[in-house]
């Protein structure tokens, strides 16, 4: 094994072998990125956790736009479609704002799609605060939203605020706006 250390001021400041290089008392970069390979990223394997702790790797960014849909069937125009993320390990933040102008011959409950497919195993309320416009009457409704595991939509709810009924699903083949962000685990 070739090793080469680099010294200054008495002290081991770098030192590269074979399999490793090791930086002694920090990095600093004056431009350019840090790449890591697929399936890689960053340990924070030297701390102390808590007796659940699944994984001390962080090895996934990305933020960016997608466009998010109604995933129920059936014929739907939109208005308005908009969706951005970011996404930081396996949690994912979204924001969402879709217009349908017109919606027909969907078939069960209004839900939306996700930017990628969630966890396995576990269902997530993911919400608020929603705008919602959907035509159900002339006033605006509170919503949620509730993600089922390994999905990729998002099941919508509103609010009856005219007699405060509760919660409902919201029905397909109705127009009108949501809009509102969240956050849930993907897969």
């Amino acid at each position: 094994m070739t090793r080469s250390k680099i010294r200054t001021s008495g002290a081991e400041g770098l030192t590269l072998s074979s399999t490793a290089l090791t930086i002694a008392n920090g990095l600093t970069l004056t431009d350019g990125n840090i790449a890591l390979a697929s399936g890689h990223g960053l340990t924070f394997a030297a701390t102390s956790d808590a007796g659940g702790m699944a994984s001390e790797l962080l090895d996934d960014y990305e933020e960016g736009t997608y466009t998010p849909a109604k995933n129920n069937g059936g014929s739907v125009s939109y208005s308005f479609q908009g969706g951005y993320y970011i996404k930081v390990g396996r949690l994912c933040h979204v924001y969402m704002d879709i217009t349908i102008s017109s919606a027909s011959s969907e078939t069960g409950s209004a839900n939306i799609t996700l930017p990628f497919t969630s966890q396995s195993g576990t269902n997530y309320c993911a919400f608020c605060p929603w705008i919602v416009d959907t035509g159900y009457t002339s006033s605006t409704r509170q919503a949620a939203g509730f993600v089922n595991g390994s999905n990729n939509y998002m099941y919508m709810y509103r609010y009856n605020t005219e007699n405060n009924s509760g919660y409902a699903y919201c029905n397909n083949n109705t127009t009108g706006r949501w809009s509102g962000n969240f956050t849930y685990y993907t897969a």
